[in-house]
């Protein structure tokens, strides 16, 4: 970043300042001072300090400067202004602008601050990794900066064998990247969690030579085989770059957390974007899905609220295929007696409102409150994301298994309600209404069986749901059917709730149900 200056005394000269990282700085120091006794001894002191603030973990920063004749800063200011109204090329004018401003320079120094870690980092990255998820730090700090920052944050441990990718040139990086994958597949000979022990430094130039298409297969191979990766003095668009890499070659879901602008390239081309609000401003923030104040609050995200979510939402789509195939069996079952007519014994009325009304509102709570742990046990046990991240709750056999449940289900109700009513003149209307009463108990009972998180809500709910149907049944057919027509219909559903609820037959299958299901 550079600032135009000129002095308010003195000769009024125009000067620019200028301050980056010293790959970025150091190639583009004029040639003149370069070549000089003063400027020699500069660059090496900055070397110097350069290296040594990066072992201890100092952020750098090179501070620049040269001066500008008038006519030089009037010449340069008119090409700038062209550049900003041109409509065409723009972006590529303003650049060749600022790289014309930026060059040249002559070194004042350096300067290191402490950029602490916040709380509780080096926990959060652990519990990630021990929950088997793969974590990579892209980061704009010098190498020696990034790696004592990495093992300070756990990232990297002190048994870990480091692969640095350091070369220059895609041959002399292909050489490297064999050599690399050839030791990851011997310590893979003598164990099969050899990668776990691996961990790879790279930065922004050597990338670019890994990406090239010469070295892309052996580069993803070796980005899979390590548990860690760092990248450091990556761009902005490497950083996205990396993303689309994890997203395609490596098929997998990836979420990516910043807190700055340079992350929103990164963060917009994750599946999860996680934006951190702070001293860098909220570009990250209002670019990505979620936003937080401090990164350990990842771990909670993730192995509390994912693993919730995961859970609640596999549990939920089950249920929803389990009530509603029940309801179609018991439908399926009763063809076989009356020879396929297609003739349904349920009153289409209590057909519309079973999903709507009788069984909608406890599987909502159920997949928006239960949970299977406590969000402490998830905590301190990173392994149950497992359940989540390998899919293990949510199977394609867990859906015939449902399926087989409510097939087994279904021909209990059916035939306990068919032998009810065996031998006896009870009509359709009649006995389609014992039908629909089983199936709202049976699902919601069922329902209860598999809640693991009692809240007041969750009974309440279910309590309510099967109230409901007696009351929406007294009123349906004890004061509305009742005063309808029914021309073509020889016995209607008029008073079937009051004749059905008073009946020891009624009571009798219900009495059965609960034995069958539940002894």
């Amino acid at each position: 970043m550079s600032v135009i200056i000129r002095e308010t005394s003195g000769k009024k000269r125009v000067i620019v300042l200028t301050k980056g990282a010293d790959a970025t700085v150091l190639p583009v120091l004029s040639t003149d001072f370069c070549s000089s006794d003063h400027g020699e001894d500069v660059i090496f002191n900055a070397q110097e300090h350069l290296s040594m603030y990066a072992k201890e973990g100092l952020r750098t920063l090179c501070l620049s400067m040269k001066v500008w004749s008038e006519e030089e800063y009037s010449e340069w200011k008119e090409k700038h202004e062209e550049a900003e109204l041109d409509m065409l090329d723009r972006e590529n004018l303003l650049a060749e602008s600022t790289i014309r401003a930026e060059k040249d320079l002559e070194l004042l120094g350096v300067t290191a601050i402490e950029d602490r870690l916040q709380d509780g980092v080096p926990e959060c990255i652990h519990s990630l990794r021990e929950a088997g998820i793969r974590v990579w730090v892209l980061t704009g700090d010098k190498v020696e900066t990034a790696v004592n920052i990495a093992y300070s944050s756990r990232l990297f441990s002190p048994s870990m064998d480091l692969l640095n990718i350091g070369a220059n040139g895609v041959r002399s990086v292909s050489d490297l990247l064999d050599e690399y994958l050839k030791r990851l597949a011997r310590a893979q000979e003598v164990s099969s969690d050899a990668g776990d022990s691996f961990g790879l430094v790279l930065n922004a130039a050597t990338m670019s030579y890994c990406l090239d298409p010469h070295n892309l297969e052996r580069f993803v191979r070796l980005l899979r085989g390590c548990r860690s990766v760092l990248c450091c003095r990556a761009t902005p668009l490497q950083k996205a770059q990396l993303v689309s890499l994890a997203k395609n070659q490596l098929k997998g879901k990836v979420l990516a957390i910043g807190d700055g602008a340079n992350d929103v390239s990164m963060i917009q081309g994750a599946d999860v974007g996680v934006g951190l609000s702070g001293q860098e401003g909220m570009q990250a923030v209002m670019s990505s899905d979620f936003a937080m104040a401090r990164f350990r609050f990842l771990s909670t995200l993730l192995l509390v609220h994912g693993h919730w979510n995961y859970y609640r939402l596999a549990q939920t789509i089950l249920y929803f295929f389990y009530k509603n195939a029940m309801l179609v069996f018991v439908i399926f079952w009763y063809q076989i007696f009356n020879g396929f007519s297609a003739q349904v014994p349920i009153d289409p009325v209590y057909l519309m409102v079973y999903n709507l009304l009788f069984t909608s509102v406890p599987p909502l709570l159920y997949g928006c409150l239960d949970q299977d742990a406590s969000s402490e046990l998830l905590i301190e046990c990173p392994k149950l994301y497992e359940q989540g991240r390998l899919g293990k709750r949510y199977r394609w056999y867990s859906f015939w298994i449902n399926i087989i449940d409510a097939i087994w289900q279904s021909l209990v109700v059916f035939f306990v309600c068919y032998l009810t009513y065996q031998n006896t003149d009870v009509d359709m209307w009649t006995f389609g209404h014992l039908l629909v009463t089983q199936l709202t108990i049976v699902n919601t009972f069922h329902l209860a069986l598999f809640v693991q998180y009692w809240t007041w809500p969750m009974f309440w709910s279910m309590f309510l749901s099967v109230l409901s149907f007696f009351i929406c049944a007294l009123l349906y057919n004890g004061f509305v059917t009742a005063n309808w027509t029914w021309t073509n219909v020889k016995d209607p559903p008029s008073m079937v709730s009051l004749k059905s609820f008073s009946s020891l037959e009624f009571l009798d299958g219900s009495c059965h149900l609960c034995r069958a299901l539940f002894d």
